[in-house]
Parts: C-alpha cells; sequence; structure tokens
C-alpha cells in the first residue's frame, strides 16, 4: 500500500523526469562505449590490424589497468558526490571520459593507452554513486526499477555502437575521436538539469530544493509536500545515525556479519564466472572458438542478447523468488560454459586467445578429437555464438544483479551505505584479477579448460545458492535482520530499527 508521499510522487510529471536523469545516462552510454573500445582494440593491437602491436602481456594490462583506478574512482566518487553533489559529480566524469577516449586515439605508445584507461576506470568508479544515488532519489517510485535497468540498458548499447562501427570497418582510432565528442554533451545536458533535492535537503539548503523540486516536477504538483517528505526523513536518518565506536561493536552482531559474508560471496560468485573476460575479450574468444562465422557479427548478437537480458532481469525479479533466480542462472550459467568449452574441444580450428592455430596448446592439443564429419563441423560454427549468448543472458537474468540486490536488502539500514561501499571497493578488484590471468589461464589449461574452470564455479553457485542464500522477497526489513538470529536471541529487539 502507498503512502501519501509515494502517491504524490506518482503525480510527478514523468517527461521532466526524463529529460533530468536522461542527462546522466550520457554517462552510462560512456561506460559502454569504452567497454566496446577495450573490446575492439584488444583484437586490433594483438592481430597485427594496428601499427602500434603489443604483447599478449601488455594486452592483459591494457584490459584490466582501469580496474586498479575504479577503486580509487569509487572512493574519490563517493566524497565528491556526498560533499558536492550528484550533478557535480557527475560532471567532473564527463571530461575524463573525453580525455580517456582523445588518449586512447591519439596514443602512439602503450603507456598513452593505459593512461587512458586509467583515466576511463576512475571516471567508471566515480560515476557509480553519482548516477545511482540521481536515480534513487529523483525519480517516483513506479519507475525507478526501470531508470535503473535503463542505465545497463545504455552501457549495452555503447558496447553495441563500438562494434557495429569496426564491423564495417571504422578505424578504432578513428571512433575514439568520435567518442569524446560524446561525453561533452552529456556535461552540457547536465548544466541543465537540477540538483538532487534530496542532497540539498540534506545539506540544508531548502531554498534550493523547493527551486529544484518545482524543476524536476511541474506544475499541478505538491511541491512543499515532498519538501517536507525530504526533511522528516533525513531527520529520521539523523536521529538513527551510530557513532563510530557503535558501528564497530555492531559488526560483531549476526545480523551485521553474516549478510556481509554473504554478499561478497555472492561478488566472488558472480566475478569468478567469467562473463568480464568474454566482455573485454568477446571478439578475441569468438575468434579462438574456431568458428568460421564473422566474429562482429557474433558479437554483435551477442550484446543484442545481454541488452534483452537487461530487460528481463526486472520482469523475473517481480515475478520469481531472488533465491530461485540465482540458482537457475548459475545452472544456465554453468550449462553455456561448458557447452562452449565441449564446442572448442571438438574443434580442430580453434585456438588459445591472441593466436592463430591451436597447434601450441599443449594440454587441448592432447585431449583434440579429429572430425571426420564435414556436416558437423559446420554445427561447430553456429555452436560457440549460441552458448555465449546463453551465457550472457543468463547471467544478466539473475547472476549479475543478484549481489547488488541482496546488498541492499541484507545490510541493516543504518550501516547500509557503509557496507556497500566496502563491498562495492572489493569488486574491481576482482574483475582485475580475473581479467588479467584470464589468457594466462587459456594457456595453462587450454580454451576448454579454463571454460569448464567457469562452469564449475558457476555450478557451486547453485549449491550456495540451495544451502546459504536466503529468500528476502516480500519480506520486511526487520524480517530480514531476523533471520540471522536465533528465535532466543536478546538481540531481536534491537533489530527493529534496521
Amino acid at each position: 500500500m502507498k503512502t501519501n508521499s509515494e502517491e504524490n510522487l506518482e503525480k510527478a510529471s514523468k517527461w521532466r523526469q526524463f529529460r533530468c536523469f536522461g542527462a546522466f545516462h550520457w554517462i552510462n552510454l560512456s561506460v559502454g562505449l569504452n567497454i566496446g573500445l577495450t573490446t575492439i582494440q584488444c583484437d586490433a593491437l594483438s592481430s597485427g590490424e594496428d601499427s602500434l602491436h603489443l604483447t599478449e602481456h601488455q594486452i592483459t594490462w591494457l584490459a584490466s589497468v582501469g580496474f586498479i583506478s575504479a577503486i580509487v574512482g569509487h572512493i574519490v566518487g563517493g566524497l565528491v558526490s556526498n560533499k558536492l553533489g550528484r550533478r557535480t559529480g557527475a560532471l567532473l566524469v564527463s571530461p575524463l571520459f573525453s580525455l580517456g577516449f582523445l588518449l586512447n586515439g591519439f596514443g602512439s605508445s602503450r603507456y598513452m593507452l593505459y593512461a587512458g584507461k586509467i583515466l576511463h576506470g576512475l571516471a567508471n568508479g566515480m560515476q557509480h554513486t553519482a548516477c545511482s544515488s540521481y536515480y534513487s532519489e529523483v525519480t517516483s517510485p513506479s519507475i525507478r526499477t526501470a531508470v535503473h535497468c535503463m542505465a545497463g540498458v545504455f552501457n549495452c548499447l555503447g558496447m553495441l555502437l563500438l562494434v557495429i562501427a569496426a564491423r564495417f570497418g571504422l578505424n578504432w582510432r578513428l571512433l575514439c575521436y568520435i567518442m569524446s565528442v560524446l561525453p561533452l554533451f552529456g556535461f552540457v545536458h547536465l548544466l541543465t538539469v537540477p540538483e538532487s533535492p534530496a542532497w540539498l535537503v540534506m545539506k540544508g539548503r531548502l531554498k534550493e530544493a523547493l527551486r529544484a523540486i518545482l524543476k524536476l516536477r511541474g506544475p499541478g504538483y505538491n511541491h512543499a509536500g515532498e519538501l517536507e517528505y525530504l526533511e522528516r526523513s533525513y531527520d529520521s536518518q539523523v536521529s538513527g545515525n551510530h557513532g563510530k565506536y557503535q558501528i564497530i561493536k555492531r559488526l560483531k552482531d549476526p545480523d551485521v556479519w553474516k549478510p556481509f559474508v554473504i554478499v561478497n560471496l555472492l561478488f566472488i560468485i558472480q566475478l569468478w564466472t567469467g562473463l568480464g573476460t568474454v566482455t573485454i575479450y568477446m571478439i578475441s574468444i569468438i575468434k579462438a572458438t574456431g568458428t568460421t562465422l564473422n566474429p562482429y557479427n557474433c558479437g554483435i548478437a551477442v550484446i543484442i542478447v545481454k541488452t534483452t537480458g537487461q530487460f528481463l532481469s526486472s520482469i523475473l525479479s517481480v515475478k520469481f523468488n531472488r533465491r530461485t533466480i540465482f540458482m537457475w542462472s548459475c545452472f544456465l550459467v554453468s550449462c553455456a560454459w561448458t557447452g562452449l568449452g565441449i564446442s572448442v574441444y571438438f574443434n580442430n580450428n580453434s585456438s588459445n586467445l591472441f593466436e592463430k592455430a591451436t597447434n601450441n596448446s599443449q594440454l587441448t592439443d592432447a585431449l583434440k578429437r579429429p572430425l571426420t564429419y564435414p556436416e558437423t563441423a559446420q554445427y561447430l560454427d553456429f555452436l560457440p555464438v549460441i552458448f555465449l549468448m546463453l551465457l550472457t543472458i543468463s547471467f544478466q537474468c539473475g547472476l549479475g544483479p543478484t549481489p547488488w540486490v541482496y546488498g541492499n536488502e541484507l545490510y541493516p539500514l543504518g550501516l547500509r551505505s557503509y557496507l556497500c561501499a566496502l563491498t562495492s571497493s572489493f569488486e574491481p578488484v576482482q574483475g582485475f584479477f580475473v581479467v588479467k590471468l584470464f589468457p594466462r589461464v587459456s594457456h595453462l589449461m587450454g580454451l576448454t579448460g579454463a571454460f569448464f574452470m567457469f562452469g564449475t564455479v558457476a555450478m557451486l553457485g547453485v549449491v550456495f545458492g540451495f544451502f546459504i542464500l536466503p529468500e528476502t522477497r516480500g519480506k520486511t526489513l526487520h524480517q530480514i535482520n531476523r533471520m540471522f538470529y536465533r528465535e532466543n536471541s536478546k538481540k531481536l529487539g534491537d533489530t527493529e530499527g534496521y
């Protein structure tokens, strides 16, 4: 049942909200453009298509160095967005993306390319708090989930545009020059939108908050009512804040440390199922599977399916239990990796990453089975892209969003911002190791072995979901916190406010 404040928000102009949060989607598009750029760079710089040639070791640094700077970006972005505002945080990010694209475009050495990726990683980390906070704070409840979902769609759109452009022969350096202009459009758009009213209230700037509400909601709306609601919410939040000693003391409580362990294990499973390697090395992986299909056509198909998964995830989360979605997602991801590994195992044209032939892969050569039926070989051309599409849509529907959802639901309200920030800082660290080590692992184990390894991790996710992961759908925050205590615990009453 909706409160009066929620009913009031539903009367606000959706078009005005779209015009405002749409400015932040330029940043989401830039994130996707950077991922798509890395995908085609890894292929071009390793295959000799560009005047600058990088070794495999150098390419892995190009693909992964942005994860390191993203750690700093998460910290800086949180501080800037909380101190200077959500819009200001986004304004600072846009020039970083533009400069990063220019460094990549003009990069005559690997160090210039690394510098561009470091800037992009920093910008990617910084934009997270600014964008997600703005989306949550300015949108009506009925469109909030869709707005967050659209951020992922714009990520996918950026990737798709780059791969399509490369498919039609546009040089990636030329694309960098073009892409350097797009974040500046977002910068100009951001100058026309108001700051988050919730942030302005938090800073005591009530007159500016009222003007922001007027601009966001349009005429015929109870502007004063929303301002009063924001003031009450902030006063309630301030009164519920804990001192530093109390925060440290709470870390020993089961409703804090147990969710922390569960959420971080979810992120470990999510990242080590290896979808990040597909995102970064997509074209190189498709070539290595041995398919004779155009790798860019296959990449386009995979990204379109990934975008579809973004939409499906928001629908499934309403219809089914979170735990059920997670387990089925892990199971299908495991099946996809296993199927992809088998298709590579039986394809004599498959190779390791960044190699022209498979004859250098000792483990794969030892296991390879010759194909004597031409009609079977034709099917193997289509199997890799089919399994990659199954992998991406299965991941996007469950395994991808689940850790973020559980982080927002399991962590106690009073400590949620601290614990979410700590958890999100671990993600780029793991992402770095997964992306950096994948080519090395594929050489040691063979591409088939690497795929089987990811499939095994995904299957462990099914076990984790069945035996450990709690169900949160339909439960209040108090009911969720109580799950981590025994029924006779004296602490039960202490969690009422969380």
